[in-house]
């Protein structure tokens, strides 16, 4: 089990805030009346986003940005599979529980798709920030696996560091 302290107050590094769409209780997103915009467009209003909410935006905004790559065939790049999408739903369920505490539990294998992920192509999405994305996941401490995690990872074939 891989525990990532979550940032706080957690900032770009021009000092601003990440933002991203406000969402009302039912989860829709809030418009911005008389936002000056022409009729039929919209524009939503905005609130200050966390470390959790840019990582949880990296794992649903991964699978594109990796399709560009591969359909413009750059190099070295290889089309996510069906497993991809199981580990990212996976770590994103484990967000969903870190946004209760202070800390994000990974088991081996969404740690290591996080680390692979945020180097290759955190750089997509976060420019001169992907440091700061990565670096949490990377700074992780590496605590016992848990009778349930050994045997994933034994049936998995995931080699022990």
């Amino acid at each position: 089990m891989y525990i990532v302290k979550v940032p706080k107050d957690f900032k770009g590094l021009d000092g601003e805030s990440f933002k991203k769409i406000k969402r009302d209780k039912d989860g829709k997103m809030v418009e911005v009346k008389d936002s000056g915009l022409p009729a039929g467009q919209k524009a939503y209003d905005v609130e200050d986003a966390g470390y959790l909410d840019e990582l949880k935006s990296f794992c649903n905004s991964i699978f594109t940005i990796v399709q560009r790559k591969v359909e413009a065939k750059q190099a070295g790049v290889e089309a996510f599979q069906f497993e991809d999408s199981s580990v990212a739903t996976d770590i994103i369920r484990a967000i969903n529980v870190a946004f209760d505490h202070d800390v994000l539990e990974l088991e081996k294998a969404p740690w290591l798709w996080l680390c692979k992920n945020l180097k290759e192509h955190g750089i997509s999405i976060y420019r001169a920030n992907a440091m700061l994305m990565a670096q949490p996941i990377l700074d992780a401490e590496l605590v016992e696996p848990g009778r349930q995690e050994k045997k994933r990872q034994e049936k998995a074939g995931v080699a022990e560091e």
